[in-house]
């Protein structure tokens, strides 16, 4: 029994993709798999093909049987710009992979592998994680070295959340932050879980759906996947005529979306395509987590048995999972000197990886650093090395003044909030925030979403001055209860745990708002009155004047003022930074200084002279 090998390139596929019976006998192979397919199904590929047409030249490589039918299907592509062939959905399919009838799959993967070598004259091929169940077998087939073909293989657990075990869904419900964190929501307003399979609904919800995940993608791994990639809205929304292979899903509060999923489906399984996001702002209660307990709920009620958390180690997959199993990716090489190569520098690359653990850092830290170290070239790049190395020095050497103000008899003095023509402004709306364009040097736009993504984390709300919206200046409020960092400081403060806090306002554009920045003040104020705090404390820095108009018409009392200087002075490997309280105003109970320092020795040291100091 023998296959016949036929391989189509660019328009062919498309036209062959046309072809009813073509379609037909493809989905017909696939109800003969034990695999994960839904990937390679044709839906999904010929979807991925129209779209990326540009990008991506089809390339789909068939096997017949002696009777002419279609018995294994391996769908490509190469990329028109760099020559190299991927898999059909490329970074978008998060398994790889072909479909093939059980008796012909070893002889057409060897085949095919053959014929990307000597007839196409690939030098390599990489395929992601392989579809789960995937039979690696033949890969100790002699085979391959006769073909002059080698291969290096990767291992990684897959973690499943096995919904046919209703104990994990109850543990995790019973959860006191889980409980906490629904509590609020439902008490906000109408809380609810929903799956969108109306196409021009998908369409209008996209939009949002996209400025969520590019914020977080963006602070986390400085890139953005749907503004980078014009072509994934409109494959996407295409995907939506096909309600059997996929699912989108939202999560409301009132008319609010505050979480978005999509994924990908099969039979009784689920799996995690990795477009989720939320919104930011809301970041404090965990709605990526509780749209994940409410699409476990539902799909256990829609009978499905499993939801794939896809292969990585991130912390909620392992909270979710009951349940693995093992998925590898695999590099083939055309070429014996590349293929040695790339063996020792995997070798390399293992031993470093086994002596870093060792010492505590993990490949998880190595890919944040390297993600890390490109955001700086790209800074390099765009603002050059003198303004970088500048910036790097400013904070190894820098001496910040902060005075913090109180504003006493609140209720008394409140003023009505009297906004300019033009001025707008808004609470807890990220959106803002995507507004900035990094055009300024020493506030990179990057740092700005990692930086507002753990404040709101924290539970911080912000507060943004618009001017024709476009955000001119904005301010952050902290609840008492938490320290605060003073910015670009080294030193945490425990203010009246009934208290709020303005801190850190900042300017993003030159052009003048003074007129508007009274009432932006103002309505600060009100709000924490209207949430019934009576005791408020503005941080400014000395050097920004744009405050003082507001601090001479409320008549805000001085509090305290904190000077911090930082000097890198480096004997050996000593690093040393200096503190100092400058003055302590107030006769109110004495406020709690928290230093951090890695000096373990000489931190009760440095807390004894703080406490001199302001004693």
């Amino acid at each position: 029994m023998s296959c016949k090998i036929e391989y189509y390139q660019n328009q062919e596929v498309l036209e062959i993709a046309s072809i009813d019976e073509y379609i037909l006998e493809w989905g017909n192979l696939l109800s003969k798999q034990v695999t994960f397919s839904a990937l390679q199904n044709p839906a999904f590929v010929c979807t991925w093909y129209r779209h990326y047409f540009e990008s991506f030249s089809p390339l789909l490589v068939l096997a017949k049987d002696e009777e002419g039918r279609i018995v294994a299907v391996l769908p490509l592509a190469v990329c028109r710009k760099h020559n190299y062939v991927v898999c059909a959905g490329n970074e978008l399919a998060e398994y790889h992979g072909w479909v093939a009838s059980p008796e012909y799959e070893v002889e057409f993967v060897l085949k095919s592998l053959k014929l990307l070598k000597e007839t196409l004259a690939f030098k390599d091929w990489q395929l992601n994680w392989l579809a789960p169940g995937t039979d690696l077998s033949w890969l100790n087939s002699t085979e391959l070295a006769k073909e002059g073909i080698y291969f290096l293989t990767e291992e990684i657990v897959d973690p499943l959340w096995n919904l046919q075990d209703p104990t994990k869904l109850k543990k995790i419900r019973k959860r006191a932050n889980v409980k906490r964190c629904f509590k609020q929501y439902e008490a906000r307003g109408d809380f609810r879980y929903e799956r969108i399979l109306d196409k021009e609904r998908m369409e209008e919800l996209l939009e949002e759906f996209a400025k969520q995940s590019d914020f977080k993608k963006e602070a986390i791994f400085n890139r953005r996947l749907f503004e980078d990639d014009p072509h994934i809205k409109d494959f996407l929304i295409d995907m939506q005529d096909y309600p059997d292979l996929n699912h989108f899903s939202v999560l409301w509060l009132d008319d609010k979306p505050i979480g978005f999923n999509h994924g990908v489906v099969e039979g009784d399984q689920m799996c995690l395509a990795g477009y989720t996001s939320y919104d930011p702002s809301e970041s404090r209660n965990s709605p990526g987590k509780l749209h994940l307990i409410e699409l476990a709920r539902i799909s256990t009620e829609e009978g499905y048995e499993r939801i794939d958390l896809t292969p990585g180690k991130d912390a909620y997959k392992s909270r979710f999972a009951n349940d693995s199993r093992q998925v590898q990716k695999i590099h083939f090489y055309f070429s014996k000197m590349e293929f040695q190569k790339a063996r020792l520098a995997n070798k390399i690359k293992e031993a470093s990886t086994t002596f870093l653990e060792k010492v505590g850092i993990s490949p998880y830290d190595l890919k944040f650093w390297k993600i890390d170290f490109l955001a700086w070239i790209d800074e390099v790049k765009t603002y050059g090395l003198g303004t970088t190395f500048k910036r790097i020095n400013t904070w190894f050497n820098s001496s910040e003044e902060i005075q913090v103000f109180q504003a006493m008899d609140m209720r008394r003095h409140s003023a009505p909030v009297d906004l300019p023509e033009a001025y707008s402004i808004r609470k807890n709306d990220y959106h803002c925030l995507l507004e900035y364009e990094g055009s300024t040097e020493f506030m990179l736009r990057r740092e700005l979403f990692q930086e507002s993504l753990n404040r709101f984390a924290r539970g911080d709300d912000y507060y943004a001055l618009l001017k024709d919206n476009k955000i001119v200046f904005a301010a952050w409020l902290r609840n008492g209860k938490y320290a605060l960092r003073f910015p670009n400081t080294l030193q945490d403060h425990q203010f009246p745990e009934s208290s709020r806090i303005v801190y850190d306002p900042k300017s993003y554009q030159s052009s003048l708002y003074k007129d508007a920045l009274l009432p932006f003040y103002e309505f600060i104020l009100k709000d924490c009155l209207e949430q019934g705090f009576e005791k408020l404390y503005f941080a400014f820095p000395s050097q920004e004047a744009t405050s003082k108009d507001f601090i001479e018409k409320r008549k805000l009392k001085k509090y305290l003022q904190v000077e911090d200087k930082r000097v890198l002075r480096i004997f050996g490997h000593s690093m040393i930074n200096d503190f100092s309280i400058k003055e302590e105003l107030l006769t109110d109970p004495k406020p709690e200084l928290k230093q951090h320092s890695s000096n373990r020795k000489g931190k009760g040291r440095r807390r004894r002279k703080l406490e001199k100091q302001i004693g």
